[in-house]
């Protein structure tokens, strides 16, 4: 059979209600097939690379039931001290690829598969059924357990449950017509994500100039450290009065590092909420908007 590669969703720029379609919560974690076959499971991810032997607590748990092969379509998600799903938490799980660092990454970054489509059942392709049947068949025949869990679906109104989504700060969602067959490798309008934006708290590392007696950007960090996880700079959003105060204030905080960066490196004594669309691969914040000072710029 010909390997199948992801179908993925085109954006859609807000939510809707459709009576065709149905909504599913857009994970924030590493989209992968699994291939449940007789001699085990195998896991792909979204470009075609074997990741069977990163993920031992998936491949070590039923997923269809006993003696049933397929191909099934999911996310994998590691949850974060508040129970959401961190896409920085799964990639740095991600990145584990030795046989220590794996043991050491099934107890300190334990994942979970977000299983949301059923493309192939003993042999036979389901790429051409609508998905409400590929749905249907998934629910009768998936394993569900602490590993494994299918994914909810919310039919119709679509506002409703973006408005959950944002309460509950996700990622976005996935709209999904009910009568469409699986594209393998395409993007395809009858899937449509929506995403929502989230806010963090970041520590101000630096600055970019480039007019005097004022700051262009700021350089967000995760930590209050030397070694801080850079997250990228953020403009938009700053005032020309706050980019006045903001340089007053660091200016004299600034230090030298070992390594060379693209900023002004300054020592880190404040924090600022921003808002951003989502995690770029090599986690950056995209598309970041400052929301201001964690206790107020005066």
């Amino acid at each position: 059979m010909k390997p199948i590669q992801p179908m993925e969703p085109v954006i859609a720029p807000e939510p809707f209600d459709d009576p065709d379609y149905l909504f599913q919560i857009k994970w924030d974690g590493i989209r992968a097939l699994a291939y449940v076959q007789e001699k085990g499971i195998r896991l792909f991810n979204r470009k075609g690379r074997e990741i069977t032997k990163q993920y031992p607590e998936i491949t070590g748990a039923d997923i269809l039931l006993p003696g049933e092969k397929g191909i099934v379509d999911g996310e994998l998600i590691v949850l974060d001290e508040t129970g959401k799903p961190s896409f920085p938490l799964v990639l740095r799980r991600d990145r584990m690829q030795t046989a220590g660092s794996i043991l050491r990454g099934v107890q300190q970054y334990p994942v979970q598969f977000m299983v949301f489509d059923l493309l192939d059942l003993n042999d036979e392709s389901l790429l051409e059924k609508p998905l409400d049947d590929r749905l249907d068949m998934l629910s009768t025949h998936l394993v569900t357990g602490q590993k494994i869990s299918l994914t909810e679906s919310y039919q119709e109104e679509g506002n409703i449950f973006f408005q959950g989504i944002q309460d509950l700060g996700l990622e976005g969602m996935v709209a999904k017509e009910k009568q469409s067959s699986y594209i393998s490798g395409k993007k395809h309008s009858a899937w449509k994500k929506i995403k929502n934006f989230r806010t963090i708290t970041c520590w101000v590392i630096g600055y970019t100039q480039s007019l005097a007696d004022r700051i262009a950007s700021l350089a967000l960090g995760a930590e209050n450290s030397e070694n801080s996880p850079y997250l990228g700079r953020v403009s938009s959003g700053i005032t020309d009065k706050e980019a006045v105060l903001w340089y007053q204030r660091l200016y004299p905080d600034r230090r030298n590092l070992s390594t060379k960066v693209d900023y002004q490196p300054v020592t880190p004594r404040y924090r600022v909420k921003v808002r951003f669309l989502e995690w770029t691969p090599d986690l950056r914040l995209r598309h970041p908007s400052y929301l201001g000072e964690e206790t107020g710029l005066t």
